[in-house]
């Protein structure tokens, strides 16, 4: 599971390393850098699109939290948050996006807290009660990570484009597999 992400990249720099274009309505207002983003939250994600100076993709705000187009409920979003590489094709929830709503999610860091669980089973010790250790993971050589999601556009409660999107993961790698079983698809 990915719970928290880093955006400290500027809109404007992400589309130059992906030559796209900067969708500003999107991202709404004057854009700072998050070093706790939580689902829920508004992140950037580079989708495909268009523009008239013929770039194919471009850097969007969307809210974390896929809410399907057929959802009667946008609340159904807070839940969906990652998908599974290995169920996201076949899950009704993921489905259609998977289909068609491939995205990058552009991210300078993740946080992963220790599983309890996971620890046990691999006859590690386990923390005792009390607050759950979280670990940041940056990119060894510097740079971002380039997070696999998927993303939905569908009219909002107020008439307006909402567009959301959630996170693939994966089994966990030698690095993030020292303290949790899944991590983000890269």
């Amino acid at each position: 599971m990915c719970g928290r992400i880093v955006q400290a990249t500027s809109p404007e720099e992400i589309a130059r390393e992906f030559g796209a274009s900067v969708d500003a309505a999107s991202i709404g207002g004057e854009w700072s850098p998050r070093w706790n983003l939580a689902p829920t939250s508004r992140a950037l994600l580079v989708a495909p699109a268009a523009d008239a100076q013929g770039r194919d993709r471009t850097v969007a705000g969307a809210r974390w939290g896929l809410v399907p187009h057929w959802a009667k409920d946008e609340a159904l979003g807070s839940r969906l948050f990652n998908a599974r590489a290995e169920t996201v094709e076949r899950l009704p929830s993921f489905r259609d996006a998977f289909k068609t709503g491939r995205v990058v999610v552009p991210i300078d860091a993740f946080y992963e807290w220790e599983n309890p669980e996971y620890l046990a089973e691999l006859g590690r010790p386990v923390p005792a009660k009390g607050p759950r250790q979280p670990w940041a993971y940056l990119p060894a050589s510097g740079g971002r990570f380039a997070l696999a999601g998927l993303a939905s556009v569908r009219t909002g409660a107020d008439g307006r484009p909402l567009r959301t999107f959630t996170l693939i993961t994966t089994v966990a790698n030698d690095v993030v597999g020292a303290i949790h079983d899944r991590m983000p698809a890269m």
